[in-house]
């Protein structure tokens, strides 16, 4: 699984106008643990990249706990967050957690970075015919496959909120 997560660079940014629209706000925002409290309105925190940037970073320590070692347990998860990307593996009930530069990208949009792990998957050298799920509802993911599929080595299926599931090739 590939979890791909736009990256929230700190100004000035392509994306700077875009944020405003959506009522970004200047707010800062720490996260210090799973226990803590989260926003009342944890849907207008979502606005905010600074709130966002700090979520997922979170994620990133957090997921290295051992309580999560059942859920990762025979499976490889890679997490694009920000310009790294780490792969999540467990065994023996310990979560092991390392930065993989193949798929590091200094590109803000996930809509873009998700290209380059499809086209990554496609090229692993395996028997079985790859098939890339790529879940989102953002129409320009749906453009940017369309325009790909033919430099992507595998059937792609898009699968989101759009007016139906997509097979491509």
């Amino acid at each position: 699984m590939h979890i791909v997560c736009d990256t929230y660079e700190q100004g000035p940014s392509i994306k700077d106008h875009e944020h405003a629209e959506c009522g970004d706000s200047l707010t800062a925002y720490k996260i210090t643990g799973p226990s803590q409290r989260r926003p009342v309105d944890f849907n207008r925190a979502l606005l905010s990249s600074k709130f966002k940037t700090e979520l997922l970073n979170f994620l990133t320590q957090e997921w290295t706990c051992p309580e999560y070692s059942s859920l990762l347990e025979g499976h490889t998860v890679y997490y694009a967050v920000g310009q790294c990307c780490f792969i999540y593996t467990a065994e023996h009930g310990q979560v092991q957690r390392h930065q993989f530069h193949e798929l590091e990208s200094g590109h803000e949009e996930a809509d873009t970075r998700l290209l380059f792990h499809a086209q990554y998957v496609s090229q692993l050298d395996t028997e079985a015919p790859k098939v890339i799920v790529v879940r989102s509802n953002d129409t320009d993911v749906f453009v940017f496959l369309i325009h790909h599929a033919t430099q992507i080595n595998a059937k792609l299926w898009m699968d989101g909120n759009l007016a139906c599931n997509v097979l491509l090739k």
